[in-house]
């Protein structure tokens, strides 16, 4: 259970929940709409996303050139729904981001 707290604290910190849109002409709505789980890190921390990859057992981790940073990404809306929400629905967010958390996954 220590682990799991961590990676909360290290996410209340360091991560992010985000909902995107993009424009896609194949969907009735032409939009296309992508809620995600994020943590970005310099590469002296990547050894730390890989734990939590590990642990979560989904999503991918990525150069991100925009920012010169590593990023720790989860998209795929089974994955959030089954591991990720699942997750801090347990080990519940203590900053700002649980307000966030809650308004993007309420509905999935």
């Amino acid at each position: 259970m220590e682990f799991e707290n961590y990676i909360t604290g290290f996410t209340d910190g360091e991560g992010s929940f985000c909902v995107s849109f993009n424009r896609r002409s194949k969907m009735v709505t032409n939009i296309e709409v992508r809620p995600s789980f994020s943590i970005s890190q310099h590469r002296r921390n990547l050894s730390v996303l890989r734990e939590i990859r590990n642990y979560f057992g989904v999503g991918s981790i990525r150069f991100s050139k925009k920012d010169q940073n590593y990023k720790y990404e989860v998209r795929s809306i089974n994955d959030l729904t089954k591991v990720i929400i699942p997750h801090f629905e347990k080990y519940r967010l203590k900053t700002s981001k649980k307000k966030r958390f809650s308004f993007i996954f309420k509905d999935l």
